[in-house]
């Protein structure tokens, strides 16, 4: 009887907002950092004007560390962190 309410409610709640478990992302908690911290990584992978390499996404993330930046669970950035949100579509 309980398991039934339960999936009846989960359903309802997909139907209303499409999600229903799982952790919230950065459009659910904060749509407009997410959009900052994006650009900000997308500015700092670009290639320099004039040739050079772009920075490594440990560099990024090091930067962003030292900058006090923080992720959206208030942890520190690695470079896989920084490679799978530089590769989110906005």
């Amino acid at each position: 009887l309980l398991v039934k309410r339960l999936k009846k409610a989960r359903q309802r709640k997909k139907a209303e907002t499409g999600k229903c478990e799982g952790a919230k992302g950065w459009d659910e908690i904060d749509p407009d950092r997410k959009i900052e911290v994006l650009k900000l990584v997308r500015r700092l992978r670009r290639k320099p004007r004039g040739g050079g390499i772009q920075k490594s996404y440990q560099k990024i993330a090091d930067h962003l560390n030292a900058e006090e930046i923080k992720t959206l669970r208030g942890g520190e950035w690695s470079a896989q962190l920084v490679r799978a949100f530089h590769k989110r579509k906005i």
